[in-house]
């Protein structure tokens, strides 16, 4: 018995003498990268965060302010026009649907809406990945639209139907997303979401833009609130909202990246190697997910694993969207150790 505990014992310590400085070199490295993930917003003048995982897949928040006024700092605690990033909110609640047998991915849109050119051709699967021959016709509210019906008013008066089914970005395809959620589920888009994607998520703060929320994100003198709430109200289900970096982060990882069924879900769509695919509001690259969300200089965008749960969202209000696309590889870069690549993700 004493020489079998000896043995154990003698185990434990080599063990311990190959993981401890194994451990401690990866902490050295996470902090060099969030240094150098600081530095960076330095370096660019970037007025911002990024959120990056700690311990237990907690988010670490890494600022940077290029003004001294407390009401242009970007917190992970004030709300932000998320813009794109709410698409895969729309998303989640479609496949909650989906997976509630509420609806099938092989819906048709003249379900819902038959007099839309196309529409007994166009699925929910369409949709949701941009190959449904809706186009944005870019038009905007004369004013901000209030409320889900005026928005989704506006929304069908916004797009043509072109019988074109190849790949085209369209805020449309998730305007009538949104749509088809209140249609199936009989109830606000508003209440579906808060019930079934943000409460599983323990989020609170996901606010429909109005005049009071929008005065306390963080300021940009160059765009006046009237301007951000019209741009915003134009978007039902496809960037209306606002969101917090830290309720973001707590979206992405327990509805997205801690649930396998979602992740086969997305991972499923890259049918084609050497592609990269878009499915319910990221686009995929097996195992890397991303998406962008811009207004004018108000950016955000997140990449995430989804085999490891590394994450790193970043949100800024000073930068232009050709900008966000540079930081964004950057950052990338930065924190999973090599250069993102379309169609393929191994470093």
């Amino acid at each position: 018995m004493v020489k079998n505990r000896k043995a154990v014992f003698l185990l434990i310590v080599l063990v311990l003498a190959v993981l401890v400085p194994t451990t401690g070199h990866a902490q050295s490295v996470a902090v060099q990268k969030r240094h150098a993930i600081r530095q960076y917003m330095v370096q660019h003048q970037i007025n911002g965060i990024v959120l990056v995982n700690g311990h237990d897949h907690q988010p670490l928040v890494i600022s940077n302010r290029t003004d001294q006024k407390d009401s242009q700092k970007v917190s992970a605690n004030q709300l932000f026009p998320i813009a794109s990033l709410q698409k895969l909110v729309t998303g989640l609640a479609i496949m909650s649907l989906v997976n509630h047998h509420q609806i099938k991915l092989q819906t048709p849109l003249s379900d819902y809406y038959s007099d839309i050119p196309y529409a007994n051709q166009i699925t929910v699967q369409h949709l949701m990945i941009h190959h449904s021959g809706l186009r944005d016709l870019k038009n905007q509210p004369a004013r901000t639209l209030k409320g889900e019906n005026a928005r989704l008013k506006f929304g069908l008066t916004s797009f043509q139907s072109t019988g074109d089914f190849s790949w085209k970005y369209s805020d449309a395809d998730f305007i009538m997303l949104a749509a088809i959620i209140r249609h199936a589920s009989h109830r606000s888009y508003h209440h579906y979401v808060m019930q079934y994607v943000m409460k599983p998520a323990h989020v609170k703060k996901f606010k429909s833009a109005t005049k009071n929320h929008v005065r306390i994100i963080p300021l940009n003198k160059n765009v006046s609130e009237d301007t951000l709430l019209q741009q915003m109200s134009a978007n039902f289900g496809a960037g209306d909202y606002l969101m917090t970096p830290q309720d973001y982060w707590r979206l992405v990882m327990t509805d997205v990246l801690e649930n396998p069924r979602l992740v086969h879900q997305l991972l499923r769509v890259q049918t084609t190697p050497g592609e990269e695919s878009y499915f319910g509001g990221v686009y995929v690259n097996n195992p890397i997910i991303h998406a962008n969300g811009n207004y004018g200089p108000y950016n955000c965008c997140m990449w995430a694993n989804v085999h490891d749960k590394q994450m790193l969202l970043f949100f800024a209000n000073n930068i232009s969207y050709h900008d966000l696309r540079n930081v964004g590889g950057d950052l990338f870069n930065i924190y999973f150790g090599y250069p993102y690549v379309k169609g393929t993700n191994q470093p």
